[in-house]
Formats: C-alpha cells, sequence, structure tokens
C-alpha cells in the first residue's frame, strides 16, 4: 500500500479559518503570497468552535444550515 502526502496545502470551513489563513496560499483570489499558519490560528478557530458550541451562533455573521 502507497500514500501520497501533501503538504503545503490549506483546506477548511471559511467560519473557521483566522483571516490570516484565508489572505494566504495559491488558491487566494487576490494572488497573495503563501502564508505559513500555526497555532495562533488553530487558537483562533477553537475560539469561533467554542463560540459556536457557547451561543448556538456561527461566528462572523456567515450564514449557513444548522
Amino acid at each position: 500500500m502507497s500514500s501520497t502526502l501533501e503538504t503545503n496545502t490549506q483546506v477548511g470551513t471559511l467560519n473557521y479559518m483566522s483571516p490570516e489563513a484565508i489572505q494566504g496560499g495559491s488558491s487566494n483570489p487576490l494572488g497573495g503570497p503563501p502564508l505559513k499558519v500555526g497555532r495562533p490560528s488553530d487558537v483562533w478557530s477553537l475560539g469561533c468552535i467554542l463560540y459556536q458550541v457557547c451561543c448556538d451562533v456561527v461566528c462572523h455573521g456567515l450564514k449557513g444550515k444548522k
């Protein structure tokens, strides 16, 4: 069994992605340079999740189905 691992790619749900994660990378519609995101970006995402759990509201006013 073989597997392929691709690094330096970016996936995620916009509701939980940090601003720097959205702005950077080759998939950026603005053509920004790739950005390395790390622990602060993960903390941002965790904060969005905790906010949604505690308040039953999605962060940033992005509407979607529950």
